[in-house]
């Protein structure tokens, strides 16, 4: 079985679920969220099962726990490794056993949405959308750390209307599992701004980078950024194409809301409403990244969950149905998701179970 076989199943039990409560005539859960968390549950449970081989940085994980377990000293590789493997033992509560890896993983992935300070229905919706789209996948049976952090950096965002304090605390933990996190946490600042500041600092932040490629004054920060950029140089070409369905996805959550736009509501309403416009602020800045080999890829992953939290606000709800707005999303995400799945030649020969 492969990920387009999870994926199409996913979809006939979320679809199935979904039209049975609407033919049943039950308004409280509503069909579409009935049908997202259906599928969100199944596509869970898979992920605890998936083989240890699936994904490309899964088995250089698994080695890494699995030396760890057997007394392996990891205090020689960077602390977000050191702190990732030490949670997941924590989480398996000290058994060390790397079958349970997958399952540990996807729990904690998950966990952070449930402490979210939402509706019970902005939740779910989220989770499943964030499950049925490419980044959620990958950040599900990839990219370990990265996919530790992006709970608590939506954690943070959703706390900012609260403390700014409580975003920073959380920010800076999302960071220890991930350094992307830094990037992207300032990205969501600078997209917070108004729009004239957000672009004046954007030009400004832009200049000072293309400077930098020119003179022999390294400032500290943006020297380590260049740095890393010409690092992964090399895999530009074979990147480019996850970069792109990486970017569909953010267009998707953007495209949503004003796809299913009440009548009498304007796309220049849905645009002025700040959550959407902190959204759009945000993918601004990811297409900034899309010409970079791997940090293309990061930023986009680590601000997508971001992106797609802002638009399923429920105080947006008055300018676009609900439902709608999840059934796009999701049919959108599934598109992009099999297109991926479907035309990777490393996915189609590798089984999501072993």
């Amino acid at each position: 079985m492969f990920l387009t076989d999870i994926v199409l199943m996913a979809t006939v039990l979320g679809l199935s679920s979904g039209f049975g409560v609407r033919l049943l005539n039950v308004r409280q859960p509503s069909p579409h969220l009935v049908g997202g968390v259906t599928a969100a549950s199944f596509i869970v449970v898979m992920m605890c099962f998936r083989s240890l081989s699936f994904g490309v940085d899964t088995v250089a994980y698994a080695e890494i726990f699995t030396d760890f377990c057997k007394g392996g000293l990891i205090g020689d590789r960077e602390s977000s490794f050191q702190i990732a493997t030490n949670v997941l033992n924590y989480t398996m509560f000290g058994s060390c056993d790397t079958s349970l890896l997958p399952a540990v993983w996807i729990f904690l992935i998950v966990l952070p949405v449930f402490v979210l300070p939402a509706p019970w229905r902005v939740r779910l919706c989220y989770l499943s959308a964030f499950l049925l789209s490419l980044i959620g996948i990958e950040l599900s049976t990839n990219a370990l750390r990265q996919g530790l952090s992006v709970g608590l950096m939506v954690l943070a965002v959703s706390l900012a209307p609260v403390s700014l304090l409580f975003t920073l605390l959380f920010g800076a933990l999302a960071m220890a599992f991930h350094t992307s996190a830094g990037l992207v946490m300032l990205g969501y600042f600078l997209a917070r701004q108004n729009w004239k500041i957000f672009l004046t600092l954007i030009a400004g932040l832009i200049i000072i980078t293309l400077h930098s490629l020119h003179s022999s004054v390294e400032l500290p920060l943006v020297s380590r950024f260049l740095y890393e950029i010409n690092k992964y140089a090399a895999h530009e070409s074979s990147e480019l194409w996850i970069r792109v369905l990486a970017f569909a996805c953010v267009i998707a959550a953007l495209l949503a809301p004003l796809l299913s736009r009440r009548a009498g509501t304007t796309i220049e309403g849905i645009l002025s409403y700040k959550p959407y416009a902190i959204a759009l602020r945000l993918a601004i800045v990811c297409t900034l990244f899309l010409g970079l080999p791997y940090f293309g890829y990061r930023f986009i992953y680590g601000t997508y969950p971001i992106i797609l939290f802002l638009t399923l606000s429920p105080s947006l709800d008055s300018y676009a149905e609900s439902g709608k707005n999840f059934l796009a999303l999701s049919a959108m995400n599934i598109a992009i998701l099999l297109t991926w799945a479907a035309g990777s030649t490393y996915m189609r020969e590798l089984p999501f179970f072993g």
